[in-house]
């Protein structure tokens, strides 16, 4: 029992991070940070207009009918770390030798032997308030199969993806005192997880407007959603509950032991909050001439609920976006061959309280089955930039993506067949 309280108190603290997404944040809301495709996030996320590629149903479905083969997406490699998120994890080993051996006395809080290990603990803890620590990695997987008859197309895909989520916030709590040491023992830790795996189907139509160089493309995405959260939201942990097992009064086997309040370590799933339900996006997009220039409508959230059964159902809100794109290689002057140069913007969520927006730019160089791509744009009003390379069936991408939460470095690895 002790080991896995020990295991239990390190992963609270920081030992999550290495498997999700963390947020030691101001507000007590969970970031929400839909699935975001790295070439996307190089070019400010301003890609409804685009979406032209594995990551087309997740920002609007329509762009599938400009596939004309068959294409199946697999991305072993996706990681999405903050800048805070590498500084802290450079001394991780320190900090769960100091978790040990605070968790091993018999006296934690006084112990004069672990005065250094209490000050650290109390600065880094401190320290994460004011930080963004992060790390989103998952496998997505896409599979387009298109049909085209001359100017009309169907394209019919299947997709699936995992993700995780974690927020961890130090919440300030009782007087100010001048003892540090105090100051945290009034403290509490807010704790979230969450999880998600999705799977659906998504399809796309094209047609040609007559009488006009104008198609019309609309797309739809319907997937099935399960979801689980283990919080504390309802009843805070302590920082001094969390460094004893056996709870205020000390007592093994009694009513305020820490597994008895909050959960069992040995049992957690026990108190994890399972839901499951679907999730409709929609998405319309009209282009010129061989996708010259595009206009995009994006619906997201058009329809969707998840149902639990230990916490109240959840119906995200209805989300509305515009957006534009160009590429200017395919202008009529100059036409250059082996040059793709795509110009984009979105307003995104124009419907909520905090409308985005977005612009970005996108360079790509194709000589033969080689690819070297170089991005930058803006994430209302945040610096991107992003590089890639293609190289056969093997897509690499990069990108630097600053929004309002902290900066993040993005990377990944893609088989494109």
């Amino acid at each position: 029992m002790k080991i896995l309280y020990k295991s239990f108190l390190i992963i609270i603290l920081f030992g999550i991070l290495i498997c999700t997404r963390i947020s030691f944040a101001d507000s007590d809301k969970i970031w929400e940070v839909p699935y975001r495709g790295i070439r996307a996030m190089g070019m400010g996320n301003a890609f409804d207009a685009i979406s032209d590629d594995n990551d087309s149903v997740y920002y609007n479905p329509a762009g599938m009918a400009s596939v004309r083969k068959i294409k199946v997406y697999i991305q072993p490699l996706r990681l999405i770390p903050t800048q805070d998120f590498y500084n802290e994890t450079k001394d991780i080993d320190e900090l769960i030798d100091d978790l040990e051996k605070i968790s091993d006395s018999s006296n934690p809080l006084e112990d004069p032997k672990l005065k250094d290990e209490r000050i650290r603990l109390i600065d880094r803890l401190d320290r994460l308030t004011k930080e963004s620590i992060a790390i989103d990695g998952g496998v997505p997987i896409m599979v387009m199969i298109p049909y085209h008859i001359k100017d009309f197309g169907a394209t019919l895909g299947i997709f699936g993806h995992g993700w995780s989520v974690s927020q961890v916030k130090v919440v300030r709590r009782g007087l100010n005192w001048t003892d540090p040491i105090i100051n945290m023992l009034d403290d509490a830790i807010f704790y979230r997880l969450m999880g998600e795996t999705a799977y659906g189907l998504s399809s796309a139509v094209k047609f040609p407007i007559m009488l006009l160089p104008l198609s019309v493309s609309v797309g739809l995405s319907v997937a099935r959603v399960d979801r689980w959260m283990l919080t504390d939201q309802d009843d805070l942990i302590g920082v001094q509950e969390l460094l004893s097992i056996n709870g205020p009064d000390g007592i093994k086997g009694t009513e305020d032991d820490f597994k008895n309040r909050y959960f069992d370590p040995e049992d957690p799933l026990s108190s994890m909050a399972m839901g499951s339900g679907f999730n409709i996006n929609a998405g319309v997009m009209a282009s010129i001439g061989d996708d010259t220039a595009k206009v995009g409508l994006t619906f997201r959230d058009l329809v969707g609920k998840i149902n639990y059964q230990e916490i109240k159902d959840e119906i995200p809100k209805k989300l509305v976006g515009i957006s534009t794109s160009i590429n200017l290689a395919k202008l009529p002057k100059p036409d250059i061959p082996m040059i793709d140069a795509i110009i984009s913007a979105s307003i995104n969520d124009i419907n909520s309280d905090d409308p985005k927006l977005r612009t970005g730019f996108e360079l790509t160089w194709r000589p033969k089955a080689i690819a070297l791509s170089g991005r930058i744009g803006s994430n209302d009003g945040f610096l991107t930039l992003g590089a890639g390379l293609r190289l056969l069936f093997l897509d690499l991408n990069y990108a630097f993506y600053g929004d309002k939460i902290t900066n993040w470095h993005a990377v990944s690895l893609s088989l494109a067949f």
